[in-house]
């Protein structure tokens, strides 16, 4: 396939009711805003729709193949990616997240993680991935919130991420359905200490809100 209406259009056939419209789209230019400066990294490949956009985003500008991994393969995938002319911009990592990093040194460019939705599963691989993730890169997050353990990524997300407004700049925040996503910024300078206490306390504050909100809306669902 050539265009990327065609290929939205066949990623929206598979019947795997996950990343429904406008969200292959939006991971689909998210990628392709990226400088090139790194890999494409996908946590949780399932039928292969994510992993489709993000690949042929790759493959229209010439770049590299994106890695997805997933801790078994779905029957479907491989006829998926030939369908829609995107196999050869694809190396698929049957294994888990935390065992392909061990030995991961490139840097990364783009990390998508749809994996494990639980608060110990996203915070670890948070953990042991961003730190290859470029200046100018970007962590994009499924389901936040989602159907599932939302109330634990969403602490996940808020005691890694955007605690750190230094390191982290949200770009979208479920703009695309539940897709949350960072860019990473330049290193810089500590603050002084009585800055660094008045962004805590303000993040603190902030973060109580949330949780009574989260909670809040939890029990009404």
């Amino acid at each position: 396939m050539e265009s990327l209406a065609d290929v939205l259009a066949a990623i929206e056939a598979i019947p795997e009711q996950v990343c429904a419209p406008p969200q292959p789209r939006f991971l689909h230019d998210l990628c392709a805003r990226t400088p090139g400066d790194g890999e494409v990294v996908e946590i949780g490949t399932m039928s292969g729709k994510s992993t489709i956009a993000l690949a042929f985003a790759q493959k229209t500008r010439s770049g590299r193949p994106i890695h997805t991994i997933d801790i078994v393969e779905h029957p479907d995938l491989a006829a998926n990616l030939n369908r829609t002319g995107v196999a050869d911009w694809v190396v698929r990592h049957v294994a888990r997240s935390s065992t392909v990093v061990k030995s991961w040194t490139a840097p990364i460019e783009l990390l998508w993680i749809d994996a494990d939705h639980t608060y110990r599963g996203l915070l670890t691989d948070l953990r042991r991935w961003t730190p290859h993730v470029v200046p100018g890169g970007i962590v994009a997050i499924h389901d936040y919130p989602g159907f599932e353990h939302t109330d634990q990524k969403a602490l996940a997300v808020r005691r890694f991420l955007l605690s750190r407004p230094d390191r982290w700049r949200v770009i979208s925040d479920r703009d695309a359905g539940s897709i949350f996503a960072v860019e990473r910024q330049l290193e810089a300078k500590p603050p002084p200490t009585l800055h660094r206490a008045m962004a805590w306390l303000k993040w603190k504050a902030h973060s109580g809100r949330f949780l009574v909100s989260e909670m809040f809306d939890l029990r009404r669902s």
